[in-house]
């Protein structure tokens, strides 16, 4: 859930969108307010959040990861849309690149440039899912298992490793196929890779 409070952030910057109030080429308004939607308990410029909004141009309920990091940002968004052409096994990403979404200076006075990507926005992911069915039968779960297997073994397929899996990034999409995605494809590595230490 947003804060209750976005006391210790204040805009330096508006969004270059001919409206005030939306953010990003695809017409974002955030829903609540942007700033009302930054978590005032997060390092901006090492953690990456979530907010929700609904995106004018093409007409939908979206989410926007954000996060100081760009560079991060834009090496998850591109990996993202790769992969989603092969299966749309990862959540669906609009746009073409990471966005500057606005510029806030925090409680300490340092100035932090916030960054995005917008993406398609589920109904809930798979730890609040379990969460509010606690009376799932095992043939249920198992279904829910196989799925998680599937989409890890998905990844596998394209060479890649997901060091941030936990059921908090798989994301329910009802009336789609397949119905649950991955999100969150920061931490992803190539097979193979060499990890710094304390990574992993």
């Amino acid at each position: 859930p947003p804060p209750s409070s976005s006391s210790h952030l204040r805009s330096s910057s508006v969004s270059s969108s001919s409206s005030p109030n939306t953010y990003t080429s695809l017409q974002v308004s955030f829903q609540p307010d942007l700033h009302a939607q930054l978590p005032t308990d997060l390092d901006l410029h090492q953690k990456a959040f979530i907010l929700f909004g609904r995106s004018a141009t093409i007409q939908e309920e979206v989410a926007v990861k954000v996060s100081a990091n760009m560079n991060k940002l834009e090496r998850e968004f591109q990996l993202l849309r790769e992969l989603y052409q092969h299966g749309r096994q990862v959540v669906r990403v609009f746009g073409t690149s990471v966005e500057l979404i606005d510029t806030v200076t925090t409680a300490d006075g340092t100035s932090c440039s916030l960054y995005g990507f917008v993406m398609e926005r589920g109904r809930e992911d798979m730890e609040v899912y379990l969460r509010d069915r606690p009376s799932l039968l095992p043939l249920e779960r198992r279904v829910l298992a196989n799925k998680l297997v599937s989409l890890v073994s998905f990844l596998h397929s394209h060479n890649k490793v997901w060091m941030d899996l936990k059921t908090s990034n798989l994301v329910h999409f009802p009336d789609q196929h397949p119905d649950w995605r991955l999100i969150d494809l920061a931490d992803v590595a190539e097979c193979g890779q060499e990890m710094a230490e304390g990574q992993g």
